[in-house]
Parts: C-alpha cells; sequence; structure tokens
C-alpha cells in the first residue's frame, strides 16, 4: 500500500500487513488488578 510521509509529503510503498488487537473488559481488569 501506498503510504505518505505528513512532515514531508513524499509517497512511499509499504507491505500490507495484519495486526491484532485485543482490549481488556472490565470485568477481566478487576480479577487481574483486584486491589484498585
Amino acid at each position: 500500500r501506498t503510504v505518505r510521509n505528513p512532515q514531508t509529503g513524499a509517497s512511499m510503498e509499504s507491505p500490507a500487513s495484519r495486526q491484532m488487537k485485543f482490549t481488556a473488559s472490565s470485568t477481566l481488569k478487576a480479577i487481574l488488578n483486584p486491589n484498585k
């Protein structure tokens, strides 16, 4: 995919990638941090 440097405006090619995102629920946070 084509990406652009916001400072210089230069375009360059970057390989596509897949990234996983995990957000812990408030219940899980409470179990992992019982003192809060």
